[in-house]
């Protein structure tokens, strides 16, 4: 059975379709992923070399086991090569793991124990969400390792650390985007930086641009911070400018998307500008590769528009640039858009997730039900 490549929507390169067949020779089911090529005859290449590995490994049960440093340089390559927001923390984590798990451990070792007490050393200097963040990156670690062929423990189950507390669910209030955008405005005057005029055209001023620009996406799309950053232009209507069809990796689904009039102007500017790259925010200093999960600027306007003040962590949560999707979906809620039509728009793959916003929704039941008690009362 022939090995296959095929391109997705929303990335530049090649994706793999091994079959999997059974003693009788049927297909029984596929291997998929990324070869992590944009040439074609490269991707091939690398197909039929995994194609080779994983048949090695099935019938002459040949598999590697690497050093589990190796392995997880590896991932990150790879990561790094897709250009994946996530990098710098995979760095992190690898650096701390490499300090406290002995260099002799071999893939084959990665198991659901290793995993458990790495979890518990862990969370004796960082958040639980932080903890439940390299725990997904092992986990990562260790699928890439078994679709690869490599000799992993077989039948392991891994799982994060339980929530303690319900997560809050923290949106712009009325009156906070002004001044978000106010601290975030390109133009703006700030001490210690060139003005304006003089900034036009450097990669500073790109940064702010993409700064505001990204902000107002976020806002208007309900995207995931990383679908925002990896968009491509072919995934945009250039024509009408009527929407755009995005690719939601994280979920595997896709959805069409409607602009606003304030997006639509900002992405007909950045076309003008970037139509070089196939990314709508490409990497300011390589337009082939994607701007990256850069957030820094970004968090300080956050500071600076005081959204973050003690009073408004303790009642409504934290305010990170993945609020911004929280704003959107609570702004439909509060205008009577159903639960099912926010998790289409959302992109979530179990309207289960979207029951976070079923309370605003409540909350307009409630009044237009005062409203009809109060009618029946005259």
């Amino acid at each position: 059975m022939a090995v296959e490549v095929y391109r997705h929507p929303n990335s530049p390169y090649w994706y793999y379709k091994i079959p999997l067949l059974n003693s009788r020779g049927h297909v029984v089911d596929y291997k998929r992923g990324s070869t992590k090529r944009r040439d074609r005859s490269e991707a091939r290449m690398v197909a039929r070399q995994l194609s080779n590995k994983l048949l090695n490994a099935e019938q002459l049960g040949v598999r590697d086991d690497p050093l589990l440093s190796t392995v997880i340089q590896e991932c990150i390559d790879a990561a790094e090569a897709q250009g994946k927001p996530d990098v710098k923390n995979q760095k992190s984590f690898q650096r701390w793991l490499s300090g406290h798990w002995p260099s002799h451990l071999t893939i084959s070792q990665l198991d659901r124990g290793l995993i458990t007490r790495a979890q518990r050393a862990f969370l004796t200097d960082h958040s639980q969400s932080y903890v439940n963040n390299l725990t997904t990156f092992l986990i990562s670690v260790y699928n890439q390792s078994r679709d690869v062929g490599y000799a992993v423990a077989p039948n392991q189950s891994f799982k994060g650390l339980k929530k303690k507390v319900a997560e809050k669910t923290r949106y712009l209030l009325a009156g906070e985007e002004p001044l978000l955008l106010k601290e975030l405005d390109p133009r703006r005057e700030m001490s210690g930086v060139a003005k304006y005029e003089d900034r036009i055209g450097t990669l500073r001023q790109q940064q702010f641009d993409d700064q505001y620009d990204l902000t107002v996406t976020l806002i208007d799309t309900g995207c995931r911070y990383s679908e925002c950053t990896s968009m491509l232009w072919h995934c945009v209507d250039t024509q009408g400018w009527t929407g755009m069809n995005l690719y939601r990796s994280k979920v595997g689904n896709e959805g069409h998307l409607g602009l606003t009039d304030r997006l639509r102007e900002i992405l007909q500017r950045r076309y003008r500008q970037h139509s070089n790259s196939p990314f709508v925010f490409p990497s300011p200093s390589n337009p082939q590769r994607p701007r990256g999960y850069a957030t820094k600027g970004i968090n300080r306007a956050i500071e600076r528009a005081n959204l973050n003040q003690p009073h408004l962590v303790e009642r409504f949560g934290k305010f990170t640039p993945h609020c911004f999707r929280h704003t959107f979906a609570s702004r439909l809620a509060q205008n009577g858009m159903s639960l099912q039509a926010i998790s289409y728009l959302l992109g979530h793959s179990d309207t289960q997730m979207t029951q976070r916003y079923a309370h605003l929704v409540r909350k307009d039941e409630s009044q237009r039900a005062v409203d009809i008690l109060n009618g029946a009362h005259v």
